[in-house]
């Protein structure tokens, strides 16, 4: 399945993007660069040394109704291959102020996870997603991070937690918003577990105040879904706050319903 298609701010911000195939990687990839492209952004490839033509970022592009060569050639887009000067603090910095210092309003980098296996260690690598975090919320800068979806609970949990901006996965997106997420798509068994840590890392600040959930543009939801609306907030609630979900549509709240979410201590759900 295509992830649901979302416009500014959905692909702004430090991104968390979960692929479990090539296709998935591609799609959402495609999508996030010909946002940046179409507002006049710079957009920063970062691929691993020796990455084969037909799965370069340039080819994924072209596959997907964009010729990079116009952007190459006036510099809008750039490719790099990954190396140690890049994964530091300074060369994150050194491609946003480049990029400023050219004249684009903003600038967009991505890099799939394992381009960064043979240049730092897990905590450089988490050193440098805070970093990256830090840098999304101060200038005008988006990353897409790009992980396998095959992650240890707690691997996905500490990767949500420094995504908050957004989660992309085949079936779902997360967002966040001033009041707390919003959500499209699916959930189900397979992404239930991605829904549980972007509501637990949503909370981790502010534990009692009420979080927010809209479900508007959710187009099912299973079981283990549902429960993931509630594991996921269990601290959240049980130190006082409030869940409340908002506009799920009909087949959605029947099954919210079925299995009582709207009575569950403090839980709200907030019909369209």
């Amino acid at each position: 399945m295509e992830p649901p298609r979302w416009t500014s701010p959905g692909w702004d911000g430090h991104l968390l993007l979960l692929h479990r195939t090539e296709h998935d990687r591609a799609a959402a990839l495609a999508a996030w660069a010909r946002h940046g492209l179409d507002r006049g952004e710079r957009v920063v490839l970062i691929e691993p040394e020796g990455v084969a033509h037909l799965d370069s970022a340039t080819t994924v592009l072209r596959r997907h109704g964009t010729d990079p060569a116009t952007f190459l050639a006036c510099g809008q887009l750039q490719v790099l291959t990954a190396d140690r000067d890049l994964y530091s603090l300074q060369g994150q910095v050194d491609l946003v102020e480049g990029a400023l210092r050219d004249g684009f309003p903003g600038v967009r980098v991505t890099a799939r996870a394992d381009a960064a296996d043979s240049l730092v260690d897990g905590r450089e690598h988490a050193d440098l997603e805070r970093a990256m975090n830090r840098l999304c919320h101060t200038r005008p800068v988006s990353a897409l991070c790009q992980y396998e979806a095959d992650l240890a609970p707690m691997m996905l949990h500490a990767l949500c937690g420094m995504h908050a901006d957004g989660i992309v996965e085949a079936q779902l997106r997360c967002r966040a918003t001033p009041e707390g997420l919003s959500l499209a798509g699916e959930i189900d068994v397979s992404n239930h577990q991605v829904l549980r840590s972007a509501l637990r890392a949503a909370t981790t600040t502010e534990s009692t105040r009420d979080l927010v959930v809209d479900l508007t543009d959710v187009g099912f939801v299973d079981v283990c879904g549902a429960r993931a609306l509630l594991t996921g907030t269990t601290e959240h609630r049980g130190a006082g706050g409030r869940l409340r979900l908002l506009r799920p549509a009909p087949a959605v709240e029947r099954l919210l319903l079925l299995l009582g979410l709207d009575r569950a201590p403090g839980t709200i759900l907030e019909p369209r």
